[in-house]
């Protein structure tokens, strides 16, 4: 039991901001909007950098020159298949690290419950993620997904399961419940984006 516990102890964890969405709700790319006086991109690849050795944005080919060169890019290898796909194309490139993935339509988010996450992570399990306390449904866009994820991932792109949700529902994986749930507000629809930048400006954040 100590090899294994030292083992998956050992395994790095890797950043990844998933930017390659079509944003077709939002009617603009919600990678570039800002709520904290820079591109959302740019302010979760700072938040993941705080908590990991090496952070990613995933991006799809035509996003190349969209984002800082200064942010390292891992272009999608499976096009149009959504957040699987962009996990999976991390997991093909770096294949022994855990991976910490943030969804960039998550402005709330925090230090706090990254580091939440980080600490309550179960290292045997396929990932370890937030349930929403309502639907108890799992929060696949701020999730921590384990090498052995890749396996997973990859059966359900050749079962045409492109929702991570569904992934996570029918996987061998560790549900947390988050200390700051309304952190995990996704930001989908302009009514979102105007509800959370008043919220932010209130908030003097």
């Amino acid at each position: 039991m100590e090899s294994l516990i030292a083992t998956s102890q050992s395994v790095k964890v890797y950043g990844l901001v998933l930017a390659g969405g079509r944003s077709k709700r939002m009617n603009r790319d919600k990678s570039l909007i800002d709520y904290h006086g820079k591109p959302q991109v740019e302010h979760c690849f700072s938040l993941l950098s705080r908590h990991c050795s090496r952070v990613f944005v995933s991006a799809r080919h035509d996003q190349a020159d969209s984002f800082s060169p200064c942010m390292e890019q891992i272009s999608d290898l499976f096009v149009d298949s959504g957040p699987i796909g962009g996990i999976l194309s991390a997991m093909t490139k770096f294949p022994k690290v855990a991976w910490l993935v943030v969804a960039c339509d998550l402005p709330l988010l925090t230090d706090a419950v990254l580091a939440q996450l980080l600490e309550k992570r179960n290292p045997f399990k396929v990932a370890s993620c937030f349930l929403d306390p309502e639907s108890k449904l799992p929060e696949p866009l701020c999730a921590v997904y384990e090498p052995k994820a890749s396996i997973y991932l990859a059966d359900a792109l050749s079962a045409n399961i492109l929702c991570p949700r569904v992934l996570l529902r029918q996987s061998p994986c560790a549900f947390l419940s988050a200390m700051d749930p309304h952190a995990l507000r996704n930001a989908n629809w302009p009514s979102d984006y105007e509800d959370i930048k008043r919220e932010l400006r209130g908030s003097g954040v």
